[in-house]
């Protein structure tokens, strides 16, 4: 461990309660703060939706803020220069940090910390999710402070690290536009239909869908069988820890476990995410289906290629479709019905074509879990800086 002292936050962050009316609204750049420390971003206002006026802050690079309700998630961070007089409410305080004794890039990185993250979630300790956490409770928590060379030479350390994530994430993402850009090559779209492949339905080659059960597990046991998350789909990759316990000594029927090759299609969710679809390529075989996701029961195993259809089901065009079908009572909450997506009419290209589609699928989706596991193994790297680094280890 360190001998560095360790200081109240108020020691190195001085409030700037300085408001003012912010009257014409609809020419101001709204902040806002993201949770779990990814830090400050312009806030999108929808069309029609210009706040009214009001009086908050308005904030300059370098500053130090975070939100009142959501600190105990993590929603803090410092401004940068391309939200120099971003203006926000009075629920998010702003700080000036003493740069004499604190390096902005070294707080930024510490308040990102679990360690951090819990100081914070037990002053917001309450009855309620969004308890406020008060400015002279936030200033009273006490951080490690290095002599300000040792901050930079920390901070340094931690922002390459993490710049090599994001080379990692944006890479996945790439990948991901790769498969789509090729799909779009071969195929067009084909909901528009405009390579005019022979007319039909989803239910041509999709029988139907099976889903699983609503059963509520209870614990954190790893030994039995689990069941997937609504969640295990919505990033279009199938994330099998995306699950959660199942009741000890419930067995699934065989029917509702999740086998590799099959497709997982979300009956229920957003009107931006129902329709998620994923495909298995890996299971431990101990996981099930819940009621709101279904899987595909092929007519014709000759009709499609899964791989292909699962980049159909993609598709922001095609996910429009689904989501344009899909009804529900709830504004958030929609829910589409097997027949109304075994109706949707597309045109359908030959198999052959599908299948050298899902090979070139493959070899970019192989491409992809090396990234996967790249990136794994930089975040195990970032966190275990991250944890030396505050302890005097780095």
């Amino acid at each position: 461990m360190s001998n560095w002292p360790l200081v109240p936050l108020g020691d190195i962050l001085a409030q700037d309660g300085q408001t003012e009316r912010i009257a014409n609204t609809e020419s101001e750049k709204f902040l806002t703060i993201r949770l779990y420390g990814k830090g400050l971003v312009e806030r999108s206002i929808g069309s029609g939706k210009t706040p009214k006026p009001f009086v908050g802050y308005r904030v300059k690079p370098g500053q130090f803020v975070y939100s009142r309700i959501d600190a105990r998630n993590g929603a803090y961070g410092v401004v940068p220069d391309e939200l120099d007089g971003a203006v926000c409410s009075k629920d998010f305080p702003k700080f000036d940090v003493d740069q004499q004794r604190a390096d902005e890039n070294y707080l930024l990185r510490l308040v990102q910390t679990r360690d951090f993250y819990r100081k914070v979630q037990d002053l917001s300790f309450g009855a309620t999710n969004r308890q406020r956490v008060k400015e002279e409770e936030f200033l009273r928590l006490r951080i490690p402070l290095p002599p300000i060379e040792e901050q930079r030479r920390i901070a340094a350390i931690l922002d390459h690290a993490d710049a090599l994530r994001a080379k990692r994430r944006e890479a996945l993402a790439r990948l991901d536009e790769l498969t789509q850009s090729i799909f779009i090559d071969m195929f067009g779209d084909p909901v528009a239909n405009e390579r005019n492949w022979p007319f039909g339905t989803v239910g041509d080659f999709v029988d139907r869908f099976e889903g699983g059960k609503n059963i509520v597990g209870s614990g954190d046991s790893t030994d039995g069988y689990r069941v997937l998350k609504v969640s295990a789909v919505t990033s279009l990759s199938y994330r099998e820890s995306e699950s959660k316990p199942l009741p000890e000594g419930y067995v699934p029927p065989s029917n509702h476990i999740v086998q590799r090759g099959d497709l997982l299609f979300s009956r229920a969710n957003t009107s931006e995410l129902v329709g998620a679809t994923a495909l298995v390529t890996e299971t431990d075989g101990r996981t099930a289906l819940p009621d709101k996701l279904w899987r595909f029961k092929w007519k014709n195993r000759t009709a499609a290629v899964p791989g292909y259809v699962a980049a159909l089901f993609q598709r922001p065009s095609f996910r429009q479709t689904i989501s344009d079908r899909a009804t529900g009572s709830s504004g958030s909450m929609k829910n589409i019905s097997q027949s109304k997506v075994l109706s949707i009419p597309l045109g359908i290209p030959p198999v052959e074509l599908q299948e050298k589609f899902e090979s070139v699928r493959v070899e970019v989706d192989s491409m992809k879990n090396s990234n996967r596991i790249a990136l794994a193994e930089l975040d195990a790297l970032f966190a275990s800086l991250q944890s030396r680094a505050f302890r005097g280890e780095l």
